[in-house]
């Protein structure tokens, strides 16, 4: 029988195989591409960098996860499964901000790393111009046609609207933002974006436990 645990255990066996694939790709083309050397390893320096790194994917994670949890912990699972679909479907936004930010971001690294200054910041500035239009794009679509696509998946779920627009509301900002996380690490500030992201899910977590209470799904949303 198909269940929850069905669904984590096949989302981890994918994610695991993903990763295999990629490191035997990855081997083959090092091979063809990097020139002979002899090995260097400076390991203190690659975990300072990769932890710092390691735990703001995490506190990320944990805020597209945080409101959900809270949710079903304070009011009911019901309100929490509506909740989570409004949130993947305002993931949309997401995906189209990581794109721009996927096809920048070599861009950015280039100039910084050569000293393009003007070059790197016109990347900076034109990224997010192209991320907040698609973003709100999306957020139309959800003032107009939100209801309508939380319907495909059954009349209980209309009720996770205002949250929708809520959520596209707040993609938008986070995409006028720019990608302000890349550029802290990538200018060696991992620790201070690791404080900031860490002070975001505490502000997140207090919110949560004001609000959710009494205001349900608006609640989450905000």
């Amino acid at each position: 029988r198909l269940d929850a645990v069905w669904a984590i255990t096949a989302y981890g066996i994918g994610t695991l195989g993903s990763a295999l694939y990629a490191g035997v790709l990855l081997r083959k083309i090092r091979s063809r591409v990097l020139l002979p050397a002899a090995e260097r390893y400076a390991t203190r320096d690659w975990v300072a960098v990769a932890l710092p790194m390691l735990l703001a994917g995490g506190f990320q994670i944990l805020i597209y996860s945080i409101d959900t949890l809270m949710l079903g912990a304070l009011r009911t699972t019901t309100e929490a499964g509506v909740f989570a679909l409004a949130s993947r479907i305002a993931g949309v936004a997401m995906f189209v901000m990581n794109a721009v930010q996927l096809v920048a971001a070599p861009q950015m690294s280039t100039a910084f790393a050569t000293g393009q200054r003007d070059e790197f910041q016109r990347i900076v500035t034109v990224a997010p111009r192209l991320s907040a239009l698609a973003a709100g794009a999306a957020l139309i679509g959800a003032l107009l046609f939100g209801r309508w696509v939380l319907a495909l998946f059954g009349d209980e779920f209309v009720t996770g609207y205002p949250a929708l627009c809520l959520l596209m509301f707040a993609q938008f900002v986070n995409a006028s933002t720019g990608s302000s996380g890349f550029v802290l690490g990538l200018g060696g500030q991992q620790k201070r974006l690791v404080w900031l992201i860490g002070l975001r899910v505490c502000a997140s977590g207090i919110l949560n436990a004001l609000l959710v209470a009494g205001l349900g799904l608006w609640g989450a949303g905000v």
